[in-house]
């Protein structure tokens, strides 16, 4: 009797850490092995105790096998995906303090982390002037300066871009992405959007609807609740529209804006969705076998969403959308984009040898060390070629135009 207690103590306490792991420890990946196999051992210690009772002992070798079968298939995943070499950290912000930079008193913020303002489409602030200067506090225990840069804020929550006229000489150019867009990490001045603008001055206005965190579910959002006309773009002539796609979004697009945009949906998808969500984003998060599984859904939604927006774009204003490829992205996922018949661009051309985002380290010739955004020199690579791209556009029309 008093060993059948310590091996039910013994499967308790098992079952208890894989819990306990799972609870304090949801974004590392490394013990997703070890969560998977403590409840198999524990069921075999069950059968163990209960041998004699029909039944009971093949049922928990079947369990255990099953256990011992996921945490195996994390383990190749892991190392497949590289998973477990995700630094983790969490994010010191503080939005009370009042800091002096070159004889003004500005706030320090987040971007991440204005509040809901329900004005605004993407619920931060508007009208803010100051300086997002994010301290993370890594695995270590060592501080680090990420970065320091100024932002402002449009009245509808987006990075302001200068030199709009009301006259302009050219139809709009209009960017939407995530915070590779919005300019996370670097200066108003410096982001690639602005210095299209400034080197345009006025020619044609240039819109920047970016957003911190955002996919194209995002985007389809902004469209379809009339973000060109609270933002008055006047598409005529049709303007073009770009948007800068990271590795990432695939998985973004499991968020809020899918709940928002079921209705758009079939219900395959939905039920792929609720299954996707629920499981790699809720029940198994970080799990690199669950990442693998569910992979083929986020890359069907992300095509889904984007392609509507482009749709949306082209039905409602005349506007074309092209895709700007960063170099991180997986080449399943622009095979994808290729089948789709989106026009893409790619970063890679101007960017040679980028080792970042997608092998889980940070290229410090393109982006911030300890960050992993584009540095202000990276957003200069950006401008020009995209400024190429838009002039070859300008002067093919030109030709189109007399040739009618």
């Amino acid at each position: 009797m008093k060993k059948k207690i310590i091996l039910i103590s013994i499967a308790l306490l098992l079952i208890s850490a894989a819990f306990l792991l799972r609870i304090l420890f949801p974004g590392n990946a490394f013990f997703w092995p070890l969560i998977y196999l403590l409840p198999g051992i524990s069921a075999l210690i069950f059968g163990l105790i209960w041998q004699k009772k029909r039944f009971i002992l093949p049922l928990s070798q079947i369990v255990f096998s099953i256990c011992l079968a996921f945490s195996l298939a994390e383990i190749y995943f892991q190392k497949a995906l590289n998973s477990t070499e995700i630094l983790t950290y969490k994010a010191n912000m503080d939005d009370h303090i009042i800091v002096d930079r070159n004889g003004k008193k500005l706030p320090l913020f987040s971007v991440n982390t204005l509040g809901e303002y329900r004005d605004s489409l993407t619920g931060i602030k508007p009208n803010m002037h100051g300086i997002d200067r994010r301290v993370r506090i890594f695995y270590n225990g060592s501080t680090k300066i990420v970065f320091e840069a100024e932002y402002t804020i449009n009245f509808l929550g987006f990075r302001n871009v200068p030199f709009h006229t009301n006259t302009p000489l050219e139809p709009p150019l209009i960017f939407f992405g995530d915070s590779f867009t919005f300019g996370d990490g670097v200066n108003d001045s410096e982001v690639y959007v602005n210095l299209i603008a400034e080197k345009l001055k006025g020619q044609r206005n240039v819109y920047n609807f970016g957003k911190s965190g955002g996919s194209p579910a995002e985007m389809l959002f902004f469209l379809q609740n009339n973000v060109l006309e609270k933002a008055e773009v006047k598409p005529e002539p049709p303007g073009q529209a770009y948007y800068l796609i990271i590795n990432d979004h695939r998985y973004r697009v499991l968020g809020n804006r899918t709940r928002v945009q079921a209705k758009t949906l079939t219900k395959r998808q939905k039920a792929e969705i609720l299954f996707a969500y629920w499981t790699r984003m809720r029940l198994f998060y970080r799990s690199a076998l669950f990442e693998a599984i569910c992979s083929r859904f986020h890359r069907d939604l992300y095509i889904t969403y984007l392609k509507e927006a482009e749709e949306l774009l082209q039905k409602k204003y005349g506007i074309s959308l092209t895709v700007i490829v960063y170099p991180d992205c997986m080449p399943d996922l622009i095979g994808e984009l290729k089948q789709a018949g989106f026009r893409l661009l790619y970063l890679k051309d101007v960017m040679p040898g980028y080792i970042g985002y997608h092998t889980r380290k940070v290229d410090l010739r393109y982006e911030i060390p300890y960050d992993g955004h584009p540095t202000p020199n990276t957003h200069k690579i950006i401008a020009d070629y995209l400024l190429k791209h838009i002039q070859q556009n300008v002067e093919s029309n030109e030709i189109f135009n007399k040739i009618q």
